[in-house]
């Protein structure tokens, strides 16, 4: 007896995938919290227009959030919702784990920004189930 046909699994697999995906584009995300709890203390999180977020941008910058040390305050973007929320959200706490741990002295920019990046998608795949270019 033959075994299963290979272009039969790919269909299979292909299915379930696309379901997969379809419901995770369903899925309602919850607001995000008020506070978190961090190493070095509490964050406030604040859900602001792109007014307000604006002026902690360099000039030319468009925030989608930022995390503002000196108030231990993370501002996300209003008009960011769902998903994307949730992924700036985890960047901009990656910023906190940085600052919090010290690794973030000496740290140039744009390597910080890459670090903040990749541990965001590590965290949307292991929590959510989400790649980064979903």
């Amino acid at each position: 007896m033959a075994g299963p046909r290979r272009g039969a699994h790919v269909q299979v697999s292909e299915i379930t995938r696309l379901a997969r995906e379809t419901l995770m584009a369903r899925r309602r995300w919850p607001k995000v919290p008020d506070v978190l709890p961090c190493p070095g203390g509490d964050v406030a999180v604040k859900v602001v227009s792109p007014k307000e977020i604006a002026q902690y941008a360099d000039p030319g910058e468009e925030l989608f959030g930022c995390y503002v040390t000196e108030q231990r305050t993370i501002f996300l973007r209003s008009t960011v919702h769902g998903e994307a929320r949730w992924r700036v959200l985890w960047h901009e706490l990656m910023h906190v784990g940085l600052e919090d741990s010290g690794l973030r002295n000496g740290l140039e920019h744009p390597l910080e920004e890459a670090i903040c990046d990749a541990l965001t998608s590590l965290v949307m795949r292991v929590v959510y189930d989400r790649p980064a270019n979903s």
